[in-house]
């Protein structure tokens, strides 16, 4: 008579994962991103920035947040390293200062009056 080992008994491997799809990605970050300095640091949820990391943004995440805009909600650029309350928050100067910065990292044409028809 031959002995069977109840199935909890045996000992199984795991089923085998496939291997994550590559994920595409800038050959160079130069140029893609930079920290602008606040003369005015802001103390927000604990934290205090005294800087601001800004960098460019992918077509996928710029049409996410034109539409967020355009369906009325109120969304932080996402190119700009910190909450939306901080950047709301920003003296007037450091803000001056941040969106002159910002304006190199803005798709060409973002933000510019659609021509006259």
């Amino acid at each position: 008579m031959t002995e069977q080992t109840p199935a909890a008994d045996v000992e199984t491997q795991p089923a085998a994962q496939p291997a994550p799809a590559p994920k595409p990605e800038f050959a160079t970050m130069a140029g893609r991103s930079k920290i602008v300095p606040l003369k005015y640091p802001i103390r927000y949820d604990g934290q205090i920035y005294s800087e601001i990391p800004i960098r460019r943004v992918t077509g996928a995440e710029l049409s996410g947040f034109v539409d967020a805009v355009s369906a009325g909600e109120k969304v932080a650029y996402p190119g700009v390293g910190v909450p939306l309350e901080v950047y709301e928050a920003l003296d007037a100067d450091d803000t001056a200062t941040f969106n002159r910065e910002l304006n190199d990292f803005l798709p060409q044409g973002f933000g510019e009056a659609a021509p006259a028809q």
